[in-house]
């Protein structure tokens, strides 16, 4: 019967991302999971969700067509599946990361389900041996499960880190982009190389020396053939936890990376003014054009799940704080700032932007499989959205400007903006 109602339920389309994949395939998933068991789930045949209108929202909001509304079973199967190939899928690889990173292998996971959605950078970064089996021609056949569920919130990220940067280059903003926890994030690669904007990348200290080994070995070996210079990201190992950690990376790896900024904003004011090369040099004046500034946008993808709560909010709180800081002293010494700038006086001097579940914005009683449905009720999003506004402000004086859910671990994804 349970097979019966499972195979039921998947060919009369009880799904909302069924145009991802072959009907065939998705019945050959369905079966594979049954052989996979349902120990440990209640109604295993039902389907992940029980209403998709918040998940065809976030799809219609991103472009990205939705994930395969498949049963529960076939999600934690393909979740064990995936699992398990690791080590297969990594046994040629002379880098070897699936061991160096046995603790926090998720990150290789994101690798994997980015380069069957197409990324490219995600691609060339895993091993050339087994990468095929993710190629254009055969990455088709993969149901929409988990990668299709990352593409969600990687184009939500990419959407709002474009503009931002589109936003910099036409206001003669010097941007830096903080990514926390960035694994083997590949924006870096894929968008940077920009005049006017440097990446910065914090993680485990075994994840950041995993990611060196990658550019080194994989991404720029492949840029030197193609006859194309790759522009890295500054990478910093960093345990969030580590209280002393954090203050020794705010007080010089983004200290230094804001004062690389300040300075390249206050070459572009003077260039702007016609200035020559030996005036240039000279000591800034107060009375320079006011064109200009440093901005700065943090970003975090599915980190602060793996922080302690009062971590994660002493991190932004460090983060924005300096800024901060380096926005009051640009002001006082009278530099390029858009603080100083009356025409500029209500726009933020940093933003936040995250595809998270913060700590204490979901109560506990619904973060498990039969109750997680009741989140994504009218009332219970409300209530959300209200807990997070709040633990964004509480953290680091943030406001919430854009905002939307997804079905998943990372389901609260938005843009909040720091002012002075």
């Amino acid at each position: 019967p349970t097979a019966r109602m499972l195979l039921v339920r998947t060919l009369r389309g009880g799904m909302a991302g069924a145009r991802g994949a072959p009907a065939v395939t998705q019945v050959l998933v369905c079966f594979a999971a049954l052989l996979g068991g349902c120990h440990g789930l209640r109604a295993p045949w039902r389907s992940r969700l029980v209403g998709t209108e918040v998940l065809l929202e976030a799809a219609r909001a991103t472009g990205v067509p939705p994930p395969w509304n498949a049963p529960k079973i076939v999600w934690k199967n393909a979740w064990k599946l995936h699992q398990s190939a690791m080590p297969l899928l990594h046994a040629t690889d002379r880098l070897d990361l699936e061991k160096s990173l046995a603790s926090t292998n998720v990150n290789l996971h994101c690798l994997w389900w980015k380069a069957i959605d197409g990324d490219v950078a995600a691609y060339d970064c895993l091993p050339p041996v087994t990468r095929s089996v993710v190629s254009a021609p055969l990455r088709r056949l993969y149901p929409r499960l988990h990668h299709a569920n990352v593409a969600i919130r990687t184009a939500f990220l990419d959407k709002y880190l474009k503009k931002a940067m589109a936003d910099a280059a036409r206001e003669s903003v010097q941007l830096v982009v903080l990514v926390i926890g960035g694994g083997f994030d590949t924006r870096a690669v894929r968008l940077g190389g920009v005049r006017g904007v440097e990446f910065l990348e914090v993680d485990l200290p075994q994840v950041v020396e995993a990611k060196k080994s990658l550019l080194a070995n994989r991404l720029e070996r492949r840029a030197r053939k193609a006859g194309r210079a790759l522009m890295p990201p500054t990478l910093d190992a960093l345990d969030l936890n580590d209280a002393a950690d954090r203050a020794r990376f705010v007080s010089t790896t983004l200290r230094q990376a804001l004062s690389r900024a300040r300075t390249a904003a206050d070459a572009d004011a003077r260039r702007a003014q016609g200035w020559s090369p030996g005036e240039l040099a000279a000591p800034p004046s107060p009375l320079q054009n006011r064109q200009g500034g440093v901005r700065t946008l943090v970003i975090s993808e599915a980190c602060m799940l793996y922080v302690g709560p009062g971590s994660a909010a002493a991190t932004l709180a460090a983060c924005f704080g300096e800024c901060r800081r380096e926005a009051r002293d640009a002001t006082a010494r009278g530099l390029p700032s858009t603080l100083a700038n009356p025409g500029r006086a209500r726009q933020s001097i940093g933003s936040f932007l995250f595809a998270e579940r913060f700590p204490g914005t979901i109560s506990a009683e619904f973060l498990t499989d039969d109750k997680l449905a009741r989140l994504d009720t009218p009332e219970a999003l409300a209530r959300e959205r209200a807990s997070v506004e709040s633990w964004l402000a509480c953290s680091a004086r943030l406001r919430l400007d854009e905002y939307l859910v997804k079905p998943g671990r990372a389901r609260q994804m938005g843009l909040a903006n720091a002012a002075l």
